[in-house]
């Protein structure tokens, strides 16, 4: 059955420690897939994240391969993928940069732009990746909302275009003052930052007096922004001219409901992907899509792999034979899909493109991208016997 509804597929990068899992965890929370968010390092009874699943990467608290997860949020379908910070398994994330038409790029406002966060951001520069700047970690002490602003110009050549600006100092987050409309959204502090944080949108002219001064100092920063031409621009984001920038605090869910919002208002649909001959799939070209992730000892018990694809074109019937287009080797397919939204993949994985040998059903727009998994026997050839199925 074909699925219609419009996709955004966006990864989530940075240097080690800046808040990706949490982030994941805070978009899945607020995406009502999870009812309450679990924590990197577990403490008191706190769960694990859902993205760090392996036993190692909960003992340290870190990502070591990439999570997919898909989720539905105001009628589109959301695929997410949380890569890993550490240069040991950069890999892992260049791979699946292949498969994401944006991404996000999260910043430590204490820290500012760290060399991996660098090293990712020149390759979705490469791919032309159109990057969504996130300053995390704001209930914390950090650096000056305008001086980030600076680095981002300097070091990574990209003009930083905000779309909210936090009220109150890093440190003292007490909300933000969304420039798309001059509300105030003010949030609310949940126990462990482990539910949806309470926000509270209000006009100028309701702000309380408590909130009065660093009001005053958002609203002044907000009109030099625009007196300064730093007001977004939809063209010149996607031309990777210039980057949307939010704050936020995932460890406390603030300002996670405006960046899934800003996903869906903001970010590309998936578009046209160059096969391996250089031509162009389009929709109604027979089925076609981009192996970017395998995913193998799962389960002890058995020798399970599973590989995971982007769809590019067409229509995915099971049991089709497709054809792996570098080799030219048929491959059949027979998807058994997992009930869990979760899936990962090993540092030895690579990209392949793998097109159908038979005519696909029409009806499946090239937009509606998704992550398929497929059973061992998709990575096995296929027996000569068999006849070809659409």
């Amino acid at each position: 059955m074909s699925d219609k509804r419009p996709r955004r597929t966006f990864a989530v990068i940075s240097h080690p420690d800046a808040g990706k899992s949490t982030l994941t965890e805070a978009l899945a929370l607020h995406a009502r897939v999870i009812t309450e968010a679990g924590a990197v390092h577990g403490k008191g009874g706190r769960r694990a994240t859902v993205s760090d699943w392996m036993d190692m990467e909960k003992a340290r608290g870190i990502s070591i391969t990439s999570a997919a997860l898909q989720f539905v949020y105001r009628d589109h379908v959301i695929n997410l993928v949380d890569t890993p910070g550490h240069s040991d398994f950069s890999e892992d994330t260049y791979r699946v940069l292949s498969a994401v038409d944006s991404a996000v790029m999260l910043v430590d406002a204490g820290k500012g732009l760290e060399p991996q966060t660098l090293k990712l951001f020149k390759v979705c520069a490469l791919r032309g990746i159109p990057v969504i700047t996130v300053i995390n970690k704001w209930d914390r002490p950090g650096l000056a909302a305008l001086e980030l602003m600076d680095l981002i110009e300097q070091q990574i050549k990209l003009r930083p275009t905000p779309l909210t600006r936090p009220v109150g100092e890093a440190g003292d987050f007490r909300g933000v003052l969304d420039r798309r409309t001059g509300e105030f959204v003010k949030y609310t502090r949940t126990a462990g930052g482990a539910t949806r944080a309470p926000e509270l949108r209000m006009s100028a002219d309701d702000v309380e007096a408590a909130d009065a001064d660093v009001w005053a100092a958002a609203v002044e920063e907000h009109e030099l922004l625009t007196l300064d031409d730093a007001d977004h621009d939809r063209e010149r984001f996607l031309a990777g001219v210039t980057t949307p920038v939010m704050f936020a605090s995932a460890l406390q869910n603030f300002g996670v409901a405006q960046l899934l919002d800003l996903l869906l208002d903001l970010a590309p649909a998936p578009g046209t992907i160059a096969g391996v001959d250089g031509t162009q799939r389009r929709p109604g070209d027979d089925f076609s899509a981009f192996v970017f992730k395998v995913q193998s000892g799962m389960n002890a018990a058995h020798r399970d792999r599973l590989a995971y694809a982007r769809i590019v074109s067409g229509d995915f019937e099971r049991g089709m034979i497709v054809t792996h287009a570098a080799s030219g080797r048929p491959f059949c397919d027979e998807v058994r899909p997992r009930p869990s939204s979760v899936a990962r993949s090993p540092r030895s994985s690579t990209p392949t493109p793998v097109t159908s040998s038979a005519s696909s059903t029409p009806g499946r727009s090239a937009s509606a991208t998704r992550s398929t998994p497929a059973s061992r026997s998709s990575s096995r050839p296929c027996r000569p016997s068999r006849p070809s199925t659409s």
